[in-house]
């Protein structure tokens, strides 16, 4: 991690919250998809 400190935490935050949401939505999809088989 030396050498990023010129990034900014919101940027940071922004990138976490871009991936938290992606992983969201993939988990939705395979939950429903897990109930549709049911």
């Amino acid at each position: 991690m030396l050498g990023l400190h010129s990034f900014n935490i919101v940027e940071n935050w922004a990138i976490l919250l871009g991936v938290a949401v992606v992983f969201v939505t993939i988990g939705m999809a395979v939950s429903l998809r897990v109930l549709e088989n049911y």
